[in-house]
Order: C-alpha cells, then structure tokens, then sequence
C-alpha cells in the first residue's frame, strides 16, 4: 500500500502551470513593507544588541524591512533591519522602497 502524497506548496512566483501539474496548493505572493524607525526604535534595537544585518555590518539600523509569507500554510514574517548604507540594497532585492517613520508620518 502507497504512502499518501505529502503536502506541497509552490508560490506564486514558480508558477501554476507547475502546481497544477503536480497538483499542489500555491502559497500567496508575499507582501512587503519597508519603512524608516523612529527615534526610540532606533535607541531600542541598539540597546538589544540589535544593528544592521547588511553583511559584515555592525552600523546602527535606521530601516526595517518586513516581508509577510506564506509557507506551508503557516504565516511567517521575515524582519531584516538596515543601515543608510545598506538601504539601498535590501530595497532592490526586495524591490520596495522604504516609507517614511511612524514619526514623520504625523
């Protein structure tokens, strides 16, 4: 007797000719949101220990990147924080460009 077929998802980026073929679900695209701290956060995360996640970076974060995901129909959040330096970067990997703080919103 055969094992059940395990659960498999794909996102959306590899397709639904894929998903349809090998009969999985597909995870929602991710969303992405990317904005500049505020002043206190800034102070918080540096007291953590907490500072850029650029490579081989130790600069204090002025960003926060956040990208909300779907894998295998659990919701994940991935947080990368970046410094003026590394802004550049993660905004072009993750293609979304920062906002203003919570601050400047106001």
């Amino acid at each position: 007797m055969r094992d059940p077929p395990l659960p498999h998802a794909a996102c959306e980026t590899h397709g639904t000719a894929f998903a349809q073929r090998h009969r999985i679900e597909i995870d929602p695209a991710s969303e992405r949101e990317a904005r500049r701290l505020s002043e206190p956060e800034m102070a918080a995360l540096a007291a953590g220990g907490r500072h850029c996640d650029g490579p081989a970076c130790r600069n204090p974060a002025t960003c926060i990147f956040l990208e909300r995901y779907m894998r295998q129909g659990q919701r994940e959040v991935l947080e990368r924080l970046a410094c003026d330096r590394h802004v550049a970067m993660f905004s072009q990997r993750l293609h979304v460009e920062p906002g203003p703080s919570p601050e400047e919103d106001r």
